[in-house]
């Protein structure tokens, strides 16, 4: 939470035999002079701000040299990582202490590097979108980079796929676990069946394979698990097809009938998503671990939560059928029409269902995928390559 903005600040420091202050700035033992003070202190949550790391520059104090050890060993990451301590002082804090219980080692730098190169290159991406608030990119930055430091036995990777990987990095992540390719190429090959068939995965990466379809001539439904028992809370996913068409006999025609499938989610399908993001709301599970995917033989998509607590909902089963006919009703004439059907699927999420922060990806063939969005007058998809 941002408490305010801050002026930014400067001070002058140094003396007789160093260019730092005792207030987070950097300098080597040096001549002194005005110096920057190691930031800009635009945000109160700087827990670092105000901090005395030494009382003199004596260089028997060893608060004093272990200072000077960290800054030239910041020093040493070259101008990007510097400037990305300059701007965030709390990384000088952080380090400061990290080495002072672990020692300046070569093991106990390697830890802290590849923790500030790729916390570096997720603010340097987070901060190229115009939509971002540097602010909050500077906030979590913080709280990361102590976060792992407080948890050393946190792999940099583990953080990398809880916190900052984006959907289409989890995408990439799904495509190649072997697991995860398996239960697909089983989805793939039962979209010949009449009746939809599918599988959840539990938080413990468990997945469960489901039939129990209700199907017709004219529709077909999965059972997916309760998602409002306490045994079915911890589902984070599901997996499941839309059949291909068939032809039938119409008795009440007395000819061949053809059964015509929406190949997208439908809006059972969002309505069931959507109750696992509330179940990882209610255990503070985060949002990014959910996703629901729909298999045809002829395109496939995922779904993912991109929005915040606030965006969620729910909706009730008289909801969901009065969606249904409507949904059908806006999407007929779409059927065959791969385009339109991302165009309308997006349209009526957002205009009907009123759902924001649900986001479309197509898991393309070739193995890439591509993200779908509306334009900003909502007449038109963009697409983006990932």
């Amino acid at each position: 939470m941002i408490l305010s903005i801050e002026e930014t600040c400067s001070q002058t420091g140094g003396g007789s035999t160093g260019g730092g202050t005792g207030d987070g700035g950097l300098g080597q033992i040096g001549t002194g002079g005005v110096i920057d003070l190691g930031g800009y202190y635009n945000t109160l949550p700087f827990v670092s701000l105000g901090y005395q790391y030494y009382q003199t520059e004596d260089p028997m104090d060893p608060n004093y040299v272990h200072y000077t050890n960290v800054a030239n060993y910041f020093i040493s990451l070259g101008n990007t990582l510097n400037q990305l301590r300059a701007t965030n002082p709390d990384l000088f804090y952080y380090t400061f202490f990290y080495f002072k219980d672990k020692g300046i080692t070569i093991k106990s730098k390697s830890f802290i590097t590849e923790r500030l190169i790729g916390l570096n290159e997720w603010y340097v991406k987070a901060n190229s979108n115009p939509e971002a608030s540097e602010m909050n990119n500077q906030y979590f930055l913080n709280w990361a980079f102590e976060y792992l430091v407080l948890n050393p036995t946190v792999k940099w990777q583990d953080f990398y796929n809880e916190y900052l990987a984006t959907p289409c990095d989890k995408i990439k992540a799904q495509r190649n676990n072997v697991d995860f390719y398996a239960k697909m190429n089983v989805l793939e090959s039962n979209t010949g069946l009449k009746m939809e068939t599918g599988y959840v995965q539990r938080n413990n990466n468990d997945y469960e394979y489901k039939d129990n379809a209700s199907a017709t001539e004219t529709s077909n439904s999965l059972g997916l698990p309760n998602s409002e028992l306490a045994e079915n809370k911890n589902i984070k996913g599901y997996m499941h097809t839309h059949v291909d068409d068939f032809t039938y006999f119409d008795t009440s025609e007395g000819a061949d009938a053809t059964r015509y499938g929406i190949k997208i989610f439908s809006p059972a399908d969002i309505s069931y998503f959507m109750d696992m993001i509330k179940n990882a709301k209610d255990a503070n599970r985060p949002f990014g671990d959910i996703y629901a995917v729909m298999v045809s033989s002829s395109v496939t998509y995922q779904i993912r939560f991109t929005g915040n607590q606030y965006q969620t909902k729910t909706f009730t089963m008289a909801q969901v059928e009065a969606l249904k006919k409507s949904y059908f009703e806006f999407m007929k004439s779409r059927i065959g029409k791969q385009k339109q059907l991302e165009l309308g699927f997006l349209q009526f999420i957002n205009d009907k269902m009123n759902l924001k922060g649900v986001s479309l990806y197509r898991m393309n063939a070739d193995g890439t995928n591509t993200e779908i969005n509306l334009n900003t007058d909502k007449t038109d998809t963009t697409e983006t390559n990932c």
